[in-house]
């Protein structure tokens, strides 16, 4: 089925290397950023670069888990947490480990 450009929600492409536990994660001066790629419509591709404003490979594992978690479980579309950079930066800094 056909979908009209103004309907259509970006979808997420992720491969888990499970032999690499740090799968989508990627260490910038000290710095862990989470990156992935998204499909904003069917023929184009983005990649994307979010910091996770960490130092500590343990911290990054758990937001980037959570992140994918609640992105693809919660069915919440990368397309309107993008419409608000402000409000998904705020989101993962207060992030905290329970």
């Amino acid at each position: 089925m056909k979908q009209s450009p103004a309907t259509y929600i970006e979808e997420l492409a992720i491969r888990v290397d499970e032999t690499n536990p740090n799968h989508h994660l990627w260490n910038n001066n000290g710095t862990w950023w989470l990156h992935y790629t998204v499909y904003p419509t069917p023929v184009t591709t983005e990649r994307r670069r979010i910091s996770l404003r960490t130092k500590c490979i343990q911290h990054a594992r758990y937001k980037r888990d959570k992140f994918f978690w609640y992105s693809i479980f919660r069915k919440i579309t990368f397309s309107r947490l993008r419409k608000s950079k402000q409000i998904l930066n705020t989101w993962i800094s207060n992030l905290s480990l329970n």
